[in-house]
């Protein structure tokens, strides 16, 4: 591992932070799962709307860990495979699994979403990571993986501008973002139209203002690696501060407020807190091992819940357990197994998918020097 990997490995706030957004989503996806629990029905729809905000926070996190990673790096040609290839293997593999096994249910038990748009081009460019339109919106066939095209478009950017400067490159990556939601604008008006069922615009999807959470997250990436720190005051400030902001997010999304401001701006504070923001009693403070773990199994959780939930939708409607059990408890069992699938994947899938990858990669580089 290199130096700045040992440094990003120490961040174990951004570990949890990935543990809690995870959950959070997974809890979100059971309230549209379930529309009568959490509290009934417009609790429910507040609830699964600002827990969307676990993607926003992965999304921050996401800018300001390549930022550490490339530590060093920076204005080295050389770097800019070496980054895209490390990328790829940390996400790609295990995606492809998940998409995989989801393609699979959509052939084999087409009626079990008779109402989602399915075709083999749509699987094909959902693996290619290219933004389809649907009538569910800008989601590939893993639903889930809309995320990932914002990660990955957000790699190949960052990843062609590691050859400049730190601070050269974060400018830039603003200036590049920036640019894609001004061309949103410019060409890509209106949304397509719901009787389209498949409709591919890469611009109105990297367009979209949600890109900047990622700028957002190099930028205090940027200032981190620099050694910026703020005195411990501040983070009482800036929880308070990122609490409240989460708080109003719903109201003002449903007014028409863009995501990237709801739920950007406190997200980049919560990260801004858990790093940034220093004091002795900060850094030494231990968070709970299961904790941290939680965040390792983080993209697991992320990929396999939408199986667990949906199964568990299944057999408690098929059983009727709605009206036998009360719905915290169910929450609390899907969740418990979404954690142990989670577990599961990460040592039997997604760690073993990595390290053949990895292996791969060291294979093919050394067999030209072989050759030579």
């Amino acid at each position: 591992m290199t130096e700045a990997g040992r440094r990003t490995s120490k961040l174990d706030g951004i570990q949890v932070l990935r543990g809690f957004s995870a959950s959070i989503i997974v809890f979100g996806h059971m309230a549209f799962e379930f529309t009568d629990w959490f509290g009934g029905p417009d609790q429910n729809v507040w609830f699964r709307e600002i827990s969307q905000a676990g993607v926003d926070i992965f999304f921050v996190v996401s800018g300001f860990v390549m930022v550490l990673v490339s530590q060093g790096r920076f204005g080295d040609r050389s770097y800019v495979l070496e980054f895209l290839s490390r990328r790829a293997i940390r996400i790609v593999p295990v995606y492809w699994f998940f998409l995989t096994a989801m393609v699979a249910l959509f052939v084999i038990a087409p009626t079990v979403a008779p109402q989602v748009y399915f075709s083999a081009p749509y699987a094909a460019l959902s693996y290619l990571f290219v933004p389809i339109y649907t009538q569910v919106g800008y989601h590939p066939v893993l639903g889930v993986g809309w995320t990932l095209n914002y990660e990955v478009f957000f790699y190949l950017v960052f990843g062609l501008l590691v050859v400049l400067s730190k601070w050269r490159a974060v400018a830039a990556l603003w200036i590049v973002l920036i640019g894609f939601c001004l061309a949103r604008l410019a060409f890509i008006p209106m949304p397509p139209t719901p009787t389209e069922t498949f409709y591919v615009s890469p611009i109105g999807f990297w367009g979209d203002p949600i890109v900047l959470e990622f700028a957002s997250g190099a930028l205090l990436g940027a200032l981190y690696s620099d050694g910026f720190r703020l005195a411990r005051r501040w983070g009482w400030f800036l929880s308070v501060a990122a609490i409240g902001l989460f708080a109003v997010a719903f109201p003002l999304h449903d007014h028409g407020v863009h995501r990237a401001f709801t739920y950007g701006i406190p997200a980049a504070l919560t990260v801004c807190m858990l790093t940034i923001v220093t004091s002795d009693k900060l850094t030494a403070f231990q968070w709970p091992q299961w904790s941290v773990r939680l965040g390792d199994i983080s993209y697991s959780l992320y990929l396999s819940h939408i199986f667990v939930v949906g199964t568990a939708g299944f057999f408690i409607r098929k059983l009727g357990l709605g009206e036998l059990v009360p719905w915290p408890v169910l929450a609390a069992a899907i969740y418990a197994v979404a954690i142990v699938v989670a577990t599961v994947s990460y040592y039997l899938i997604e760690r073993p998918l990595i390290q053949a990858a990895q292996a791969r990669r060291s294979r093919s580089k050394l067999e030209p020097k072989a050759a030579s």
